[in-house]
């Protein structure tokens, strides 16, 4: 959908591997979304992340794996697939690989911040919400988090925890979270976070290679000036927009004009230009902004369609079975993160 959300394929591709090691065929989980299995090979590559949330939502269901994002985090570390892997297996300390990581963001999701905090002994890397609220399934998020932490240890003698912290619910089961941590875990925090000794910053890694690492983020320097002139695309400011004022009458193309400094005609004609319209990235904003709240169930179906920027809850299901063939009602009954229960 233009002006959808997109997320590197790494973590599409991260998924499907985890869920066939658990008998899930790649079909089960790429056939729904529409995706080309051909889409997984190329390194560079994002995908709507509307796809992801899905596959990430179903993989862990179908694998009867209550612990996916972390066995799938285990699976595939040091199994480098995408540039910023590469870069990572070859920096010198943990400094390095979270800054790498902060460096290349854009990279991995169209629309995310990452950043590494440091206050006298206490040293956090966090990943607080996106702009579209509560976006990323337990299980990716489970998944990200993870990896941060499995990166630094495969290169060193030890990375000893603070305490992890997580935006989804707190799981039914979090002996698989305790274990690969080792540290105090908590969920329904603000933020998704590492909080380590900020010593360990500086520690040598082993095996780092600086003539290796100089080539590569030269490379990944490339790859984001790329990105990053896509990415700074007039739609993706109109998203920004929209995202939070969908809900107080924001859709209007008057009002979204005036925020973004020029004429309701001049946003329609570069819009063009672009290759979309005013209509299509409304629609991919609601899409998006629906799907991830109706995976949880803090909000009822009238009060998405009013976050989604819907008058009428009537409108809103007539848009939603158009996205995704079901009733709103049918579909999170199907689609429900698992950390959350049903609304009575």
């Amino acid at each position: 959908m233009t002006g959808a959300i997109t997320i590197t394929v790494k973590a599409l591709r991260a998924c499907v591997l985890a869920a066939e090691r658990r008998g899930v065929p790649a079909a089960a989980l790429l056939g729904p979304i529409g995706a080309d299995p051909a889409v997984l090979m190329d390194t560079d590559a994002h995908v709507p992340f509307a796809w992801v949330a899905q596959a990430w939502t179903q993989a862990p269901l179908l694998a009867g794996d209550p612990a996916f994002g972390l066995h799938a985090a285990e699976l595939v570390i040091g199994k480098g697939s995408h540039i910023i892997d590469f870069v990572a297996q070859q920096c010198g300390t943990p400094r390095d690989i979270f800054q790498t990581i902060s460096r290349y963001q854009r990279l991995l999701m169209s629309h995310t911040v990452l950043r590494l905090e440091v206050a006298g002994p206490v040293a956090t890397f966090v990943h607080p919400p996106d702009p579209i609220p509560m976006l990323r399934p337990p299980h990716l998020e489970d998944f990200v988090v993870a990896q941060w932490v499995l990166v630094c240890r495969a290169r060193s003698r030890g990375f000893p925890l603070r305490r992890v912290t997580f935006l989804h619910a707190r799981p039914p089961d979090t002996r698989e979270h305790e274990r690969l941590f080792q540290a105090p875990v908590e969920f329904g925090a603000h933020q998704g976070a590492i909080e380590f000794d900020a010593a360990l910053l500086d520690i040598p890694l082993e095996r780092a290679d600086p003539l290796l690492s100089s080539v590569l983020l030269r490379y990944g320097d490339g790859l984001l000036a790329t990105a990053e002139t896509v990415q700074a695309s007039l739609q993706d400011r109109l998203r920004s927009h929209l995202v939070g004022h969908l809900p107080s009458g924001g859709a209007s193309i008057e009002k979204a004009a005036r925020a973004l400094g020029m004429s309701s005609r001049s946003l329609q004609r570069q819009l063009q230009a672009e290759g979309t319209a005013f209509k299509d990235v409304v629609e991919a904003v609601r899409h998006d902004l629906a799907l991830v709240h109706m995976r949880e169930d803090r909000h009822s179906v009238s009060e998405v369609a009013f976050l989604a920027g819907f008058t009428e809850v009537s409108a809103f299901s007539r848009a939603f079975r158009r996205w995704t063939g079901e009733s709103p009602t049918a579909w999170r009954r199907d689609n429900l993160a698992p950390a959350h229960k049903a609304r009575p």
